[in-house]
């Protein structure tokens, strides 16, 4: 039986606890930023964790970053969102209550992650709806 872990944190990870993971944070964005559509490289994502324009939750047990999703907020004229841009790792959903703990507390009202159709239907079994389809022509 596996011993159960001494430490473990599941929220916000500010931008300058990055270095204690060893480049683990690196590579789990990167990951994710490659799978993406050439919207960020991962210094751009990594330069906007660092000013906090965008902001990164995860999850770490004994001190190893088991999984990271990054995020940003769009003011909307009537809302707020919380713009899920990458994710990775194991176990991204357990993020999901620490992210709606700091939607609450900031007064943002809607969740918002533009996917594939196959990462989509993961977040339908979170209580996620399909809002829009995004049809990309590249010119």
């Amino acid at each position: 039986m596996p011993s159960e872990a001494t430490y473990r944190h599941v929220g916000m990870l500010p931008f300058d606890t990055f270095p204690l993971f060893g480049g683990r944070a690196e590579a789990l964005i990167e990951r994710a930023v490659e799978k993406g559509r050439g919207e960020y490289a991962l210094d751009d994502v990594l330069e906007r964790l660092e000013s906090m324009e965008m902001l990164a939750f995860g999850e770490v047990v004994d001190f190893e970053l088991r999984s990271i999703v990054v995020v940003r907020v769009i003011r909307y004229p009537r809302l707020s969102a919380l713009h899920v841009a990458y994710g990775a790792g194991r176990g991204v959903a357990r993020l999901l209550p620490a992210i709606k703990s700091f939607c609450h507390e900031q007064g943002i009202t809607r969740i918002e992650v533009w996917c594939r159709a196959s990462v989509a239907r993961l977040f339908r079994q979170h209580g996620f709806d399909i809002g829009y389809c995004v049809p990309v022509l590249e010119i």
